[in-house]
């Protein structure tokens, strides 16, 4: 588990959950948590899970105050409605969280 406190200065990026088998840069087959920060409006201020690279490992996220919904992949088959599959671009993976002061908790294998 990693938890990133409310006072981070991240404006985007890529969390992948990966194993020593699968080690490197590239991180071909890994779960992702991607994240947007840097927009200016907290209303779009979003993380999804991605398994556009593929799926390695059991991952979920949440948000810390805020009331906001995370969510959880557990298997390479987890609905676009929790991870963000290609071709599957309907919005629904998203979790914003205009919530001030919020703070991200990221699990692997829960």
């Amino acid at each position: 588990m990693h938890l990133i406190g409310s006072n981070f200065q991240w404006p985007s990026g890529i969390i992948v959950g990966q194993t020593n088998a699968n080690q490197g840069n590239d991180c071909v087959g890994c779960t992702r948590l991607e994240c947007d920060f840097a927009n200016p409006n907290p209303s779009f201020r979003f993380c999804r899970l991605s398994r556009v690279a593929g799926f390695h490992v059991v991952m979920s996220f949440s948000w810390t105050g805020g009331g906001c919904k995370g969510a959880t992949c557990k298997s390479a088959s987890c609905p676009p409605s929790d991870a963000w599959v290609p071709g599957v671009d309907d919005g629904s993976s998203l979790r914003f969280c205009p919530a001030a002061g919020v703070g991200l908790k990221v699990t692997f294998c829960p």
